[in-house]
């Protein structure tokens, strides 16, 4: 999977009208409910052909070709436009809004009552009750909140979320049909 521009992108390593995008990596955080992921630039199709590993065991590539995101701009037709693309890209691992209740935690006195047996001066048996205190952190106070709850069954074909993302990240810059897959 890849994304190409039809137009003429605009780079510090020069202009060309056969850019290629693709992800390099993935990292997917279930612990904060994110999915990571880096997009390289490539000045054509050769050039990122060139940058990756084809076979499993092979050694890396002794030199890579990526454009640095710094300084571009897009043209196509009359259309003329900066356009920037971040080294790391992120979105959330969520589902749809939901009323929750949440949790809060904090530090709290804790008390017990405990029946206490002893002897008095007399060698009689007294039973008497005494309060132990403690601190714990524990709940504290609950309220219902609307969240976006972390859903790991939205991991499934985690790399055409990442190149839908990416996508939508492109089109708020350049018009969506100068955004091709390949």
């Amino acid at each position: 999977m890849a994304i190409t521009l039809d137009g003429t992108l605009n780079t510090y390593a020069g202009a060309t009208t056969g850019s290629y995008i693709r992800i390099d990596f993935v990292k997917v955080m279930p612990w904060i409910g994110q999915i990571e992921y880096n997009p390289m630039i490539f000045k054509n199709t050769l050039e990122a052909d060139m940058s990756r590993i084809k076979y499993y065991g092979d050694e890396l590539p002794t030199s890579t070709f990526p454009i640095p995101t710094i300084s571009m701009s897009f043209e196509s037709g009359s259309f003329s436009e900066d356009f920037e693309l971040a080294d790391l890209q992120t979105f959330p691992i969520t589902g749809a809004l939901t009323e929750v209740v949440v949790d809060h935690y904090g530090t709290a006195l804790m008390s017990s009552s405990i029946e206490v047996t002893d002897f008095d001066d007399d060698g009689n048996e007294v039973t008497t009750s005494e309060i132990l205190k403690w601190t714990e952190y524990s709940i504290v106070s609950q309220s219902t909140e609307n969240k976006y709850p972390i859903d790991l069954s939205k991991t499934s074909s985690i790399i055409e979320q990442c190149y839908v993302h990416l996508r939508g990240v492109i089109a708020e810059q350049i018009p969506s049909q100068s955004i091709l897959d390949i």
